[in-house]
């Protein structure tokens, strides 16, 4: 597909952020970035299909795929950040995690944090956390948790003063997956000690790690 310009010239139309084409009623997209979904889930609205694309295989394959719940068993895991892909988590950990798993959702957001409480799981307001305050969170995540630190914790923040944080509150062997950043050259301050001595890990993950037709799957498999 061309589009002319006035000076006669034609230009392919293309658009490709992450795979795909946003915002407009039509979508230039590579094929392999195209779910086609079966008439067995005739049943689910095609306006709650769109969705599941970037934002919920982000959040739910960054908990599925990475964190693992179902083989690792954590005791707490905490999501920073519930916009669509942070919800996306809490529902994934619920979704996979043993039944006495404490979940926790951190935001500073009330109507993000008040729904997250009203859907059973546990809220830290992170706005009665001090960040420039070493071991705030650690206290807060200890508060909640009746003294246990974080054997897994999600963050869709990438804000350069929780990360740090986030990595002194994981316990011994805790993992860590970064969905965000702030910017391109954004830098910050890790203790290298704490990582090696308490072996910690601080992993990336791009899209949740998702096979995007097995995580759909699963979303319309639970639905109908």
């Amino acid at each position: 597909m061309f589009l002319a310009r006035e000076n006669g010239i034609q230009e392919p139309i293309h658009g490709s952020f992450f795979g795909q084409s946003s915002f407009a009623r039509l979508s230039i997209c590579h094929g392999i970035s195209v779910i086609p979904v079966s008439s067995e889930y005739d049943s689910v609205p095609i306006e709650l299909l769109a969705p599941f694309g970037c934002g919920f295989q982000t959040g739910a394959g960054a908990v599925i795929n990475v964190v693992k719940p179902e083989e690792s068993k954590p005791r707490t895991l905490a999501v920073f950040g519930i916009g669509a892909v942070g919800f996306s988590a809490l529902f994934a950990a619920k979704a996979t995690s043993p039944a006495d798993t404490q979940i926790i959702g951190v935001d500073i957001v009330p109507s993000r944090l008040a729904l997250a409480e009203e859907l059973g799981f546990k809220i830290i307001d992170g706005r009665t956390v001090n960040l420039s305050q070493d071991g705030a969170l650690l206290a807060a995540i200890k508060e909640v948790t009746g003294g246990l630190t974080l054997d897994a914790a999600v963050d869709t923040t990438g804000h350069s003063l929780m990360v740090p944080q986030i990595l002194q509150a994981l316990a011994p062997l805790g993992k860590l997956v970064t969905l965000a950043n702030a910017s391109w050259d954004q830098k910050i301050e890790v203790k290298i000690a704490d990582l090696m001595v308490y072996a910690k890990q601080w992993v990336g993950s791009i899209e949740g790690n998702s096979v995007p037709q097995k995580v759909l799957l699963l979303v319309l498999r639970s639905h109908v």
